[in-house]
This record gives structure tokens, C-alpha cells and sequence, in this order.
């Protein structure tokens, strides 16, 4: 295994194989950001408060609240051998850097050696925090960090040189969790150049010697919330005083007394207050019910394609969550998808968006989700390009897509676009008579 920086320190990483390409993933990343990276692995892991102190707590009462410890094993049962090789080799890449320099992690050693089991539990909670995103405060406090990304891909006859082209700016914090590493990876039969998250053993958005894809995140109602009737730890539902599921978490705080973290679930799933101080449930799909373990696998296969459809039948196999996907490839093809798996509901989408469903009413609980394979998407429309600025799918290109032929719970309408970004997108793409270039 080889790595060689640039003068924009982006490692380009060979391999003999894809392990050790991998592995040298994870001492590139260990080289770069190891202190950031072992912090994150430390809140992964649910115990960071008693790592580091009190500032964590609140990180770590998230994940008690949720079950996160428990969703876990469920994301370890659903890898196949492969993917748990390529995580351990990312994991044991990273660990060897870190044992090499000790000055690399400085203040957060304490996480090391990692684990295959970190790099999945800090996936489970990237996309656990992005499926919660609440921007009307039902169940979570709206995020501090309100971004939003944009993506165009433009067909090789529309483009002025030919060939596809592809754009994505994914408007993260730069942060936490939202910080990118971009890095290039070869090893026999993949040349990938792209970004993953951070701590991430592979890329999430880039592209190969075919095909390269991106994403946006979408406008998908993967979270439902319930306002409760409660008194203690009793609900109210069907008629009846139910009482819900409780399991206490002692989480130790360093230099502190530990503090006690009450997970409690009723029928529709985790229990929490919300910022106005109701009691509310939320069922997520994806993750809490029916739960879509197998991300780190759909991007590694995603980089392994060679057409725009091979891409997208990835995600229609192993979906991911609340993401649009943007692609193009080396034929000139271009096209959009709308992924995840959203709950069957009674409800709109706006509904779901805006407003909490009654807990004590068993008509509302949602138990199926719609396929991914079922998602709205579009290849090679008649226009020559594909858009998305965190908008509905059905603005994807022009003319609009008909939502008529879908549930009215899986996507915002037309009429809800009340951001001007899409607005200026579509502008700037009718704008270009000929060529776009």
C-alpha cells in the first residue's frame, strides 16, 4: 500500500487489494485528523462523557434515548463477511498509524484500538442525526447549522464538451460529524476519487473511471412524531393506560457523578420530550423500524458501477436514507433518484412534516414503508439535465415530474417549494439555449 499527498493534502492511496486499499484509508485519515476522528469514535460508542466530561453528556444521552446501543447490533448482524473485512482493515489501518505517531490523536488515545464496530456505530449516528433532522421542533431542537446542498448533472449532448458533466456542493458545517476527506483510491478493478464524512472508511460521493454520483439531502418525512397522553411512565392508547418499555443507562462523567438516562418506548418507538416539553414518540424509518443497516455497502458497490442505472439498482437493493442522488457517466447518461424508504401513512407528507399524529389513536401508526425501487426518479430526460437544491423530487428536471402517480406521503408538492434555490437552479439551466458548459 502507497500514499502520496498532493499540494492540497488529498491522499491518492494504492493498493494490492481492496483490503489494503482500505487500510490505508484508515492511516490516511489517522495521519490527517486522527484527534477528531477518536472523538467521534468516542461518541459513537455512547460513553464519551466518561472519556472527556460533562460536555459530552448530552451526546451521549441522545444515544441512550434512542436505543443506539441496541440498533448497533442489529447494523453488525446485517454486514456481510466482506464488508466486515473492509471495515476491520479500515479500523486496523487506522489504529496502526496511531500506534506508529504517538502524537497523532493527542487528547482522545483513550479511544484506541478501534474497532469495525466504531466505524459502524459512527455511521448508524450520522445517519440517525440526519434522519431527525426537525426544522419545526416536534420532537428535537432544531439543528444550530441550517445549510443546504445543490447538485446539477447535464447529459454529454447537452454539455458543451461532450461528455457528461456532474456538480455537487453539499453544504455541511464543516464540523463534527459534517467535515469531509476527500482522498483518491485505486486498487485492482476501482479508481475512486471522491469525499466520505469523516471517519467514514470509503467515499460517499465522488467519482470512478465510469460513473460518479453525489448527494443531496432530500425532503423525505422519514420520522414520524407522536404527541403522547402520559402520566409517569403510561401512555395513553386505544382506550387504555399502556405502559411503556423503560431501561435505565448509568452514563459515568469524568471528574463528575454519573448521570441516570430513562430510555423509554412505547408502541411507535422512543420516547422523548420535546422542546415545548410534550412527550412525544417518534418512529423513524430506516432506522428505528425497519432499519436500512446497509449504507457503508451501498457506497462501496455504488463506486464499483460503471452506468447511471447500475448506480441507481444499488440503491434500489440496499437503500440509503434521506439522500437524493445526482449521476452521470461515461456514456453521456445522466440521471436523479429520490432515496429511502418512507412510512405508509394516512397523511400528506406535509402533515408529516409539520404536524404530530395522535398517540393514543392506533389508526395512525404506521408498520410498512414504501419500497425504494418505488421512489421517483428520472434517466436521461428529453431536456438534458438533472438538478436538486434539497427541494422535491418532482422539480428534479423540466418539465416537472407528475406526483400523481405517487403516495402523497413520501414527498413535499409543488406548491411547497418556498426556497429560492431550486427556483434559481431550474433559471440558470433554461437559460443555456445550447450547450451548458
Amino acid at each position: 500500500m502507497e500514499i502520496t499527498w498532493d499540494e492540497w493534502a488529498v491522499p491518492t492511496i494504492t493498493g494490492d487489494d481492496h483490503e489494503d486499499v482500505v487500510r490505508g484509508m484508515g492511516v490516511a485519515q489517522a495521519q490527517a485528523n486522527a484527534t477528531a476522528i477518536l472523538e467521534l469514535y468516542g461518541i459513537a460508542r455512547g460513553r464519551a462523557a466518561g472519556l472527556w466530561g460533562a460536555d459530552f453528556v448530552a451526546e451521549d444521552s441522545f444515544g441512550a434515548q434512542l436505543g443506539l446501543d441496541v440498533l448497533l447490533e442489529h447494523w453488525v448482524a446485517a454486514q456481510t463477511p466482506e464488508i466486515m473485512r473492509l471495515l476491520e482493515a479500515f479500523a486496523t489501518g487506522f489504529t496502526a498509524a496511531c500506534e506508529a505517531d504517538p502524537e497523532l490523536g493527542a487528547t482522545r488515545r483513550e479511544v484506541l484500538p478501534v474497532s469495525a464496530r466504531d466505524v459502524l456505530a459512527h455511521c448508524l449516528r450520522v445517519l440517525m442525526r440526519f434522519a431527525v433532522i426537525d426544522i419545526h421542533s416536534l420532537a428535537f431542537p432544531p439543528e444550530a447549522f441550517r445549510g443546504g446542498s445543490n447538485g446539477w448533472a447535464v447529459s454529454g449532448r447537452r454539455s458543451s464538451t461532450g461528455g457528461a458533466m456532474l456538480m455537487i456542493n453539499p453544504h455541511l458545517g464543516w464540523g463534527g460529524f459534517q467535515r469531509w476527506f476527500e482522498a483518491r483510491t485505486i486498487s485492482p478493478g476501482r479508481d475512486f476519487h471522491g469525499a466520505c464524512l469523516l471517519g467514514l472508511p470509503w467515499q460517499n460521493l465522488g467519482y470512478g473511471t465510469r460513473v460518479g454520483w453525489g448527494h443531496t439531502v432530500n425532503a423525505m418525512a422519514a420520522m414520524t412524531v407522536y404527541e403522547l397522553t402520559a402520566r409517569g411512565d403510561e401512555y395513553r392508547y386505544d382506550g387504555a393506560w399502556v405502559p411503556m418499555e423503560t431501561r435505565v443507562h448509568e452514563l459515568p462523567v469524568r471528574d463528575g457523578a454519573p448521570v441516570l438516562v430513562t430510555e423509554r418506548r412505547s408502541i411507535h418507538g422512543p420516547v422523548v420530550t420535546a422542546p415545548d416539553g410534550a412527550v412525544v414518540a417518534v418512529r423513524i424509518a430506516g432506522m428505528t423500524e425497519q432499519t436500512v443497516a446497509t449504507a457503508l455497502e451501498t457506497w462501496w458497490r455504488m463506486s464499483l458501477a460503471e452506468t447511471v442505472e447500475q448506480v441507481i439498482a444499488v440503491q434500489d437493493e440496499l437503500p440509503l436514507t434521506t439522500f437524493n442522488l445526482l449521476a452521470a457517466d461515461h456514456r453521456g447518461s445522466i440521471g436523479a433518484i429520490y432515496c429511502g424508504t418512507p412510512p405508509k401513512t394516512s397523511v400528506t407528507h406535509d402533515v408529516l412534516r409539520r404536524q404530530r399524529l395522535r398517540g393514543d389513536d392506533p389508526s395512525a401508526l404506521w408498520t410498512e414503508v414504501h419500497p425504494a425501487s418505488t421512489m421517483p426518479r428520472v434517466v436521461d430526460p428529453a431536456i438534458g439535465w438533472v438538478q436538486n437544491c434539497n427541494e422535491t423530487p418532482w422539480f428534479y428536471t423540466s418539465p416537472p415530474l407528475d406526483p400523481s402517480g405517487y403516495p402523497a406521503d413520501i414527498a413535499p408538492g409543488l406548491a411547497e417549494v418556498d426556497d429560492m434555490r431550486p427556483v434559481a437552479s431550474h433559471a440558470l439551466l433554461h437559460a443555456h439555449r445550447g450547450s451548458i458548459g
